[in-house]
């Protein structure tokens, strides 16, 4: 990925994750924009640069976005005590940071997480760098 596309990538990340957060919970906090952009890039990698089957794709952005989620769960959440979210009611909860039905909500969202991914590439980037608009 060249930096355009990442900076692309992230920030539509960081953009849409912050839209469904005030959907879903009518607020946010000021991390989770970044926390959407990294989850994003990683579903972007994994979309465009690997070959395994679609479905394994899906499963594979729901599990790295599950551990994204605790990985920044344990810092904001657990050494910062800063309360963004908590899982712990939850069955089968980690911590309070991840749980099964939230990890098969990231499971239904990459779905069109990785279609919107491969669009992304095939119909933005790959004809930008076909026209020499950037360099490697």
């Amino acid at each position: 990925m060249r930096p355009l596309e990442t900076a692309f990538v992230f920030c539509s990340g960081g953009a849409v994750y912050w839209a469904l957060e005030l959907v879903w919970r009518g607020g946010t906090h000021w991390t989770m924009p970044p926390v959407g952009g990294m989850c994003l890039v990683v579903i972007y990698i994994i979309a465009n640069f690997m070959v395994q089957p679609l479905w394994q794709k899906w499963i594979m952005s729901a599990a790295c976005t599950t551990a994204i989620e605790f990985v920044v769960g344990s810092i904001v959440n657990l050494r910062l005590g800063w309360a963004v979210w908590d899982y712990s009611a939850m069955p089968m909860n980690l911590m309070g940071q991840i749980c099964p039905r939230f990890s098969c909500l990231w499971l239904a969202l990459a779905i069109p997480s990785v279609l919107f991914c491969n669009i992304l590439r095939y119909y933005l980037f790959i004809p930008l760098y076909r026209r020499g608009a950037h360099s490697p």
